[in-house]
C-alpha cells in the first residue's frame, strides 16, 4: 500500500515546472505587482499600528480621568454662574486696588518733585544763611559786653523801682479800705 514514487526528468529546470500562465507575464509587470503588494502591506501595517496607538491612548486618557481626581473638569461658564460672579467681584476689587495704587503713586511722585524744589531752594539759601550766622556772631562779640552791662543796669533799675513802689502799694490798699472807690 505504498504509493509509487515518480521520478522527474533532470533536464527540466524549476522555471519550466511553473504553470504556463506565468511564462507569458513579462518581468517588469511581475516587479510592479511585487512593489504594489509590498506597499499595500506596509500601508496596512502602518494604519493598523496607528489605530492600535489611538485605541491605547484613548484607553489611557479614560483610565486617567477615572482614577485621578486632580484633573480639571470642563464646566460651562455663564454670566450668572456663582463662580463667575465671584471671579468678577475679585477682578473689580483688584482693578480698584490697582487704580488706588496708581493714584497714590502719582501723589507720591508729585510730592517728591515738590520736595526736590524745596530742597534746591533751601540749598540756594544756605550760603546766605552761613553769611548771616557769621555776621551775627561778629556783632555779638562786639556788642555782647555792652549789652550785658545794660542788662545788669536794667535789673538794678527794676529792683529800685520795686522798692519805691512797695510802700505805695501798701498805702493804696489801706486807702481803699478807708475810702472806698466811687
Amino acid at each position: 500500500m505504498a504509493t509509487p514514487t515518480i521520478s522527474t526528468p533532470a533536464s527540466k529546470s524549476r522555471d519550466e515546472s511553473r504553470p504556463s500562465e506565468n511564462k507569458n507575464v513579462p518581468v517588469e509587470q511581475s516587479l510592479h505587482h511585487k512593489l504594489v503588494i509590498t506597499l499595500y502591506r506596509v500601508f496596512a501595517i502602518t494604519v493598523l499600528y496607528l489605530v492600535l496607538a489611538g485605541i491605547f491612548s484613548y484607553a489611557f486618557v479614560m483610565g486617567f480621568y477615572a482614577v485621578n481626581s486632580s484633573w480639571a473638569a470642563p464646566i460651562i461658564l455663564s454670566a450668572t454662574d456663582e463662580k463667575s460672579l465671584d471671579f468678577r467681584e475679585k477682578l473689580v476689587t483688584s482693578q480698584q486696588t490697582i487704580e488706588d495704587l496708581k493714584v497714590d503713586t502719582n501723589k507720591l511722585e508729585t510730592g517728591l518733585a515738590e520736595m526736590k524744589k524745596h530742597r534746591s531752594a533751601l540749598l540756594a539759601l544756605e550760603p546766605e544763611l552761613q553769611q548771616a550766622i557769621v555776621r551775627e556772631r561778629t556783632h555779638n562779640r562786639t556788642t555782647g559786653p555792652a549789652l550785658a552791662a545794660l542788662d545788669q543796669q536794667k535789673q538794678a533799675d527794676n529792683l529800685k523801682t520795686q522798692r519805691v513802689l512797695a510802700p505805695l502799694k501798701k498805702w493804696s490798699s489801706t486807702s481803699r479800705k478807708i475810702w472806698p472807690p466811687g
